[in-house]
Parts: C-alpha cells; sequence; structure tokens
C-alpha cells in the first residue's frame, strides 16, 4: 500500500489532471464573481469577448492539430520530427503576424465596429492576447507529445488565476478592459516559460511538401474542430445578432459554466490523445475496438457523473447569482446537449485516426446549419433564448447519431436501436431522464439528488471498474508513453 502511494506524487497523468481541476474550479468560481460584479449588461460584453476569442483561436488553420497527428506518427522517426516542429512553428508564426495586422487595419478602417460591444475598447489588447494563445497552442501540443505536462499545467493555471486575483482586488470596479489584460499577461508569462528547455530547437523554415501536409492536414483537422465546437458558437453567435447584451450575458453565463462542467469530466482525454490517434490508428480491429470500448467505458460514465452533480450545484449558484435565477433551464438545457455530444467520444476519434476527417465535417456542417436556420427564426421570432439552446441540443443529437453510425460501421453493421445504444446507455438515459424531469417542474435539487442517488446504484460496479482502471493510468508514469 505505502509503495502505491508512494508512487502516485511521480505520475505525470496525476499531477496534470489534480491541477487541471484546480483550473476549472477557478474558471468556475470566475465566472460566478465575473457575473455578479459585472452585472447582466457587463456579463454580456464579456460573453461577446469570449465569442471572438473562441473565433480568433480558429485563424491559426488547425496547425496545433495537424502537428498533433502528423508528429505523434512519425515520433520515432529519425529526422521528421525536427522538420515537422520547424515548419508547424514556421507557419503559425506567419499566421499570427497576418490575423494582428489584419485585426490593426479593419480597426482603423471600420472603427464603429461592434460598437454595441465597446469592441474599439479592447480590440488591441484582445489581438494581442489571441497572438500569445495561439503561439502557446502549438508548444502545448509540443511538449504534450513529449508527456511533459509540467509546463501546460502553469499555462492553464496562469490566466485564470490571475483573472480570479484581479477580480478580487477590484470586485464591483472590475472591467472587461481589466479582464482583457489578465488574458494578455497571462498568455505571455507561460509563453515566456514555454521557450525555455525546448525538447527541440526551432529554426524559421518552410519545407514544401511537409508545409503543405500540415497545412492541409490542419485545415481539415480545423473544419473537423470546428463542425463540433460550432455548433455551440454558432448558437452564441445567434444569440448576440438576435438579442440585446443583456440576453447575452445571461446565456453565455450558462454556456460558460456548462462549458466549465463538460471540460471538467474530459480531463483525463486531453492529455490521452496522442495516444488514442496512435492506438485507433492500428490495423488490428479487434485491438482498436476494445481500446475504444475501454475508453468509452471510463470516459462517458465520469461525464454523466459530472454532469448530475453540476445540477445539483444550481441552487447555491442561484443565491450567489440571483440576477441569474432565469438561466438555470438554459444551463440545464445546455448539459442535455453537452451529454449526448459525449456520446461521440472515441468514435469521433477513431475517424480522425482512420483520415475520415472530411465526414465529419458534412456531419458538423448539418448540425450548423440545423443551428443557424432554427435559431434565425426563434430570433426572427422573438422567442425566448431557452429556443436557442433546445436547438443547440437537437444539433447535438443529430450530430451524434451520424458520428456513432460511421464510428460502429467501422467493426461491424450498425441498427437504429445499436446506435441509440450506444449513444443512451443506462447511465445516459438516467441522467438525462432527471435533468429533463427538473426542468419540466422547476425543481432544482430534489430531482437531481434523487437522480445521483439512483445513478451511483445502478452503476455501482461500473463505478469501482472505473476508480480502478483511472487508479492504474495514475499511478502507471508510462501511461503517457506510446
Amino acid at each position: 500500500m505505502s509503495s502505491w502511494i508512494s508512487r502516485i506524487p511521480n505520475s505525470p497523468s496525476l499531477w496534470y489532471v489534480f491541477l487541471r481541476y484546480i483550473t476549472y474550479a477557478i474558471q468556475f468560481i470566475n465566472s460566478i464573481l465575473l457575473a455578479n460584479y459585472l452585472g447582466v449588461y457587463g456579463f454580456g460584453i464579456y460573453g461577446f469577448i469570449l465569442l471572438l476569442q473562441q473565433y480568433l483561436s480558429y485563424t491559426n488553420l488547425g496547425i496545433n492539430e495537424s502537428l498533433n497527428t502528423d508528429f505523434a506518427l512519425k515520433k520515432h522517426s529519425r529526422f521528421l520530427p525536427s522538420l515537422i516542429w520547424d515548419c508547424a512553428w514556421s507557419i503559425n508564426l506567419l499566421l499570427i503576424l497576418l490575423v494582428f495586422l489584419a485585426g490593426i487595419v479593419l480597426l482603423v478602417c471600420w472603427p464603429g465596429m461592434f460598437q454595441k460591444y465597446e469592441y474599439s475598447s479592447y480590440a488591441l489588447l484582445l489581438l494581442g492576447a489571441n497572438a500569445f494563445m495561439n503561439a502557446n497552442k502549438l508548444y502545448i501540443t509540443f511538449y504534450k507529445l513529449y508527456g511533459r505536462m509540467q509546463k501546460i499545467n502553469f499555462q492553464q493555471f496562469m490566466p485564470n488565476a490571475l483573472l480570479l486575483l484581479l477580480t478580487l482586488i477590484y470586485k464591483e470596479r472590475i472591467t472587461v478592459v481589466t479582464i482583457v489584460w489578465a488574458l494578455l499577461i497571462g498568455n505571455i508569462i507561460p509563453f515566456i516559460w514555454f521557450r525555455i528547455g525546448l525538447p527541440l530547437r526551432f529554426h524559421f523554415r518552410l519545407h514544401r511538401i511537409i508545409t503543405l501536409r500540415l497545412l492541409k492536414r490542419g485545415v481539415s483537422l480545423l473544419l473537423y474542430n470546428l463542425s463540433f465546437y460550432f455548433i455551440l458558437v454558432a448558437a452564441s453567435s445567434i444569440v448576440s445578432i438576435f438579442y440585446t447584451v443583456e440576453e447575452l450575458g445571461a446565456y453565455s453565463f450558462s454556456n460558460t459554466l456548462s462549458n466549465a462542467v463538460i471540460m471538467a469530466g474530459g480531463a483525463f482525454l486531453f492529455i490521452f490523445y496522442p495516444k488514442m490517434i496512435y492506438k485507433l490508428g492500428l490495423k488490428d480491429k479487434a485491438e482498436v475496438q476494445a481500446f475504444l470500448k475501454r475508453i468509452r467505458y471510463i470516459y462517458i460514465l465520469c461525464i454523466d457523473l459530472v454532469a448530475l452533480l453540476s445540477v445539483l450545484l444550481i441552487p447555491f449558484l442561484v443565491y450567489i447569482a440571483p440576477d441569474y435565477e432565469t438561466t438555470v433551464n438554459i444551463f440545464k438545457i445546455l448539459i442535455i446537449a453537452r451529454i449526448i455530444m459525449n456520446a461521440t467520444s472515441g468514435y469521433a476519434t477513431l475517424l480522425v485516426a482512420t483520415r475520415q476527417e472530411p465526414v465529419l465535417i458534412v456531419y458538423g456542417i448539418l448540425a450548423i446549419a440545423i443551428i443557424i436556420v432554427s435559431g434565425c427564426c426563434i430570433g426572427f421570432l422573438h422567442l425566448g433564448i431557452e429556443n436557442i439552446a433546445w436547438s443547440v441540443v437537437i444539433a447535438s443529437l443529430c450530430y451524434t447519431y451520424l458520428v456513432v453510425r460511421k464510428g460502429i460501421l467501422h467493426f461491424s453493421p450498425a441498427s437504429v436501436y445499436g446506435i441509440l445504444k450506444e449513444i443512451f446507455d443506462k447511465g445516459n438515459l438516467l441522467a438525462l431522464f432527471c435533468i429533463c424531469l427538473s426542468i419540466l417542474i422547476n425543481n432544482a435539487f430534489v430531482i437531481p439528488f434523487i437522480g445521483i442517488l439512483l445513478f451511483l446504484y445502478i452503476n455501482k460496479t461500473r463505478l469501482k471498474e472505473t476508480f480502478l482502471s483511472v487508479m492504474e493510468i495514475i499511478r502507471n508514469k508510462n501511461s503517457l508513453n506510446f
């Protein structure tokens, strides 16, 4: 027992997940405090900043994702790793400079752009923050590929910790400009540390074949990620166009909290993504299927449990931030969408590993079209923003069904019953039923609490097996290697 405990502090997996959860806790606290101190209007502008930040994050054309995949597949080659890294770093640098200059030109030519959200007061700071964030994304991928999580931990922690510190200092006097300053400084400091002690030195060079491959693969993976994440971004964009700043603030509050909840549940998946790409890309289908089943077995159960626990916290959130009481159901609806979407876990990665990103892109475009069409109709009819959240649920269900179907077809024929069974297992169904029932009867505590007790009872064997699997990963120092 003592030897097992002594091995835990040396586990990069444990330290990463531990600090990741601290970061998510800080992010969660930041959202609550900012919602209180900024007010609904100020939080609406903050929500718009997060939306712009999301759009700007796509301007690196997925180079960090293509590096993640290409480097993972060529890591054991003698010469290719350094060449791939140099090309990725050079492309990323050029894109960062291009986007920064384009942002300045737009600001000069159209100074009244996004006046509704006071864009000109923080535009340059946001462009600068984006430059360092996109630079850091490449370093995060690079260090993750080598299993060196310490600096990634610091990068994840720094911006949120700095924002929390400034929020506690300024309180009601905090402004959106202060928040963007925190984003900028919080990304500059990790950038400097990333540059120290790199596993490979970087040189500016653009090898034609590798550069084209990284760009082609990057754009393909970017479109895949866009198709996945843009479902949520498109919904927020619809709200920002058709609704008031205050209503965007209410929606952004629910969206930010639901994202934090689901990302907290998926902390383990992030560090094992390169290993998953490698394992799911193997030719032995039996081995691939066994690995996929194990990942889904652990991950989806954790997400369901975290989602139920988050709904249980709603009464406390309303007590802390009473101005956002009307957003309770929006939060629950978005949690439903995220639970459904997480049923794609493993299958989506399988399709990426087998170079079927175009299929995922088509599925994503269909889901986004559902959001845009239904969202515009809802906006024109001036219906409540809860309906925008329900359109996210419908789009998520459509996307999930198609992805799971394609993933199952990789191994065997797929039936409608088999697909739905993969999406809605007994854990999913119970979690979704409890959340839907709490929405219908407007109950924020009793129903979710009963749901958690039933969930724990029904899944007690699975929970025990999941706990043992997680402990095995934690105590294995080589769990990130492949």
